[in-house]
């Protein structure tokens, strides 16, 4: 099946269901060069969700005391719950493995081509591609901000809700 050209190809980039069935896709390793990168990148956001999650609950809700939270009796003494200041190295790794690819694939769609190694080439090149990224990501965040701006506070209630609904 053709890919759609024009306005409409421009607006499939926001389907729901043609991200949905990108996103659930399940490649061999002939076709995704990087397979073994995989279960790096699920505990990386792993960590990254929960180090950002337990963040917002203990900066919403505060310690009366540090004594809750250092060592030797606080939550920091719980070997299990080590886990939790590591969980910055997720971030770093997740970093990390972004820029790998964002190199690989301006390796991959501008440098394998002679006429892009020019300076002035390249410059459009890296800036057709940022650009390309930018709105790849930007439904993504949209969708959050909208999510929390409309939807969030019509969920609960309590001290950190909006109690004020319109």
């Amino acid at each position: 099946q053709p890919r759609p050209t024009g306005i409409v190809g421009f607006l499939s980039n926001w389907s729901l269901l043609r991200n949905g069935r990108s996103l659930l896709r399940v490649r061999g390793r002939q076709q995704n060069e990087f397979a073994c990168m995989d279960a790096i990148r699920v505990f990386s956001m792993a960590q990254v969700i929960l180090g950002h999650s337990f963040l917002y609950v203990a900066n919403s809700a505060g310690y009366s005391n540090l004594e809750q939270f250092s060592p030797p009796h606080g939550l920091l003494g719980n070997f299990w719950f080590q886990v939790i200041p590591g969980c910055f190295y997720g971030v770093d790794s997740f970093f990390v493995m972004s820029g790998f690819f964002c190199a690989y694939g301006l390796q991959k769609k501008v440098f394998c081509r002679a006429e892009n190694r020019r300076p002035g080439a390249f410059g459009l090149k890296y800036l057709q591609f940022g650009m390309l990224r930018w709105l790849r990501l930007i439904p993504a965040e949209m969708f959050c901000m909208l999510f929390i701006v409309n939807v969030l506070p019509l969920l609960g209630t309590g001290i950190l809700w909006n109690t004020e609904r319109p």
